[in-house]
């Protein structure tokens, strides 16, 4: 809520989280609508295209679409093995990413200086360390201060500890 967010020091016009809470209570509306019976569950395709995805690869209709994959040579100019997002063929034999070539010289820089930062949320999250966490987030350009960021990841870690449980010491890798 916008209070939360002054608290932390993000707030102000247009500001976002994805705690947004706008609505909630008619999403939980249709949602128990739906699991008591009252109302019928409808399917119908998103604009994601996992489940094309997954017919191509094992015998249906062959795909072209963006896929995120580790960066095998998709674009020429970023390190290898960080995801890029990039168009791929999807058969039967796999997933075959397609290469681009180089990107200009200004996306490039811009692009790299995100790497570092994504790695790091990477390996906090797999790691549980706080600190880590912490430093990545500080890097957001909407957090003001490393303190602001402390807040908001004790905040976060408090709020979320059953689905964090690497963040509580109880498992690691």
């Amino acid at each position: 809520d916008e209070k939360t967010a002054n608290d932390w020091g993000v707030g102000g016009a247009g500001f976002h989280t994805f705690a947004h809470q706008k609505g909630i209570e008619k999403r939980r509306n249709v949602v128990q609508r739906l699991l008591d019976g009252k109302d019928e569950l409808f399917l119908k395709p998103s604009h994601e295209h996992a489940s094309q995805i997954i017919a191509a690869l094992v015998g249906g209709d062959e795909l072209l679409t963006p896929v995120n994959l580790p960066n095998e040579g998709q674009i020429d100019n970023l390190p290898r093995d960080v995801v890029v997002e990039t168009l791929a063929h999807v058969d039967s034999l796999g997933i075959h990413p397609l290469s681009i070539g180089s990107m200009p010289e200004i996306l490039t820089q811009y692009i790299m200086r995100h790497i570092p930062v994504q790695e790091m949320i990477v390996k906090a999250g797999l790691s549980g360390d706080k600190e880590l966490a912490i430093q990545a987030l500080s890097c957001d350009p909407l957090i003001p201060n490393p303190d602001v960021a402390a807040k908001i990841a004790d905040d976060f870690f408090e709020a979320f500890k059953d689905s964090l449980p690497q963040f509580n010491g109880k498992w690691s890798i």
